[in-house]
């Protein structure tokens, strides 16, 4: 009994979606009629259409009624679109226009030996490699050994051979704060007032790491002292780390944090560079460079 009523409501449901979509089929049409007889509203045999398709037919009409009935109008072009359309047809006429491209294919220069021994001129000039003498003064210069550097000195070494930023063992020496190198290498020619790239030069090193000594050095040597560079003279460089030092750590050795309590070390140096540079005659009265030079000298042998 359960399955019949089931199969009932199928049915119905069947017959009620048939209907349906021959109601849409009919709906979908803005005017139903026949465009071979023009009889209104589906015929007795149905349309034979398809759905939502146009023109309607019945399927009493003949395929070649059919035919003959339906007009097709087409539109007149307008005159732009006419001369529009003989432009594009010139165009295609004519020959296609040969376009010649020019393509510029750069070699890499020879290397002298592919050119038959002959030199090629590169616009800079290659750094000759250094002496065993300069090799040792580089290594004695870079550990601060003022043994080795007296040997590459006697041995010939240029004493104003240059790093890639333009500066000499003297600008090193100085900054360092080893005096006795300082002596040897203007001993040995050593320019006092060789540049670096910035215009730095060694009294300006010495002041600004606050190395008094060779300051003084550099001083008796005669030095000069108003070299101006981007950071002021050497006077400047030690006035202005003289007072960042007195206001940033001096007045404020009670904090906590300030490990210094009695004495600031960097102080009294820039102090002593401050000094030298306010009396240069004064140094240069104290300190009498033969007598260093043979000081010097002798401590080295020993």
């Amino acid at each position: 009994h359960t399955s019949r009523a089931l199969t009932m409501r199928l049915i119905f449901w069947l017959a009620a979606s048939a209907a349906l979509s021959h109601a849409l089929r009919i709906a979908t049409h803005a005017d139903p009629r026949c465009c071979g007889c023009g009889a209104v509203g589906p015929p007795q045999g149905g349309w034979a259409s398809l759905l939502r398709s146009r023109p309607l037919v019945c399927s009493e009409v003949e395929p070649a009624a059919l035919s003959s009935s339906v007009k097709i109008k087409i539109k007149k072009p307008s005159e732009a679109a006419t001369a529009l359309a003989s432009t594009v047809a010139s165009a295609v006429a004519e020959p296609p226009v040969e376009a010649k491209v020019a393509i510029k294919v750069r070699t890499k220069t020879p290397p002298a030996e592919s050119l038959g021994g002959a030199e090629v001129a590169t616009g800079a000039e290659k750094k000759p490699p250094a002496s065993p003498a300069e090799e040792l003064l580089l290594a004695g210069t870079q550990s601060a050994n003022v043994t080795k550097m007296l040997e590459a000195l006697q041995m010939g070494a240029n004493p104003n051979m240059l790093d890639q930023k333009g500066r000499t063992p003297l600008h090193f020496m100085a900054g360092v704060g080893l005096a006795p190198a300082c002596m040897l290498l203007i001993h040995f020619g050593a320019d006092v007032e060789a540049r670096d790239n910035m215009g730095f030069t060694p009294v300006h090193m010495a002041s600004g790491y606050a190395n008094a000594q060779t300051l003084r050095v550099l001083i008796a040597a005669g030095a000069q002292l108003d070299v101006e560079t981007s950071q002021g003279t050497p006077w400047e460089v030690v006035k202005r780390l003289g007072e960042y030092q007195y206001k940033e750590v001096w007045l404020k050795r009670t904090d906590k944090w300030n490990k210094l309590k009695k004495t600031d070390d960097k102080l009294e140096k820039l102090k002593a560079c401050a000094l030298a540079l306010d009396d240069p005659q004064a140094v240069k009265d104290e300190m009498v460079w033969d007598d260093m030079l043979r000081e010097v000298l002798s401590l080295i042998k020993l």
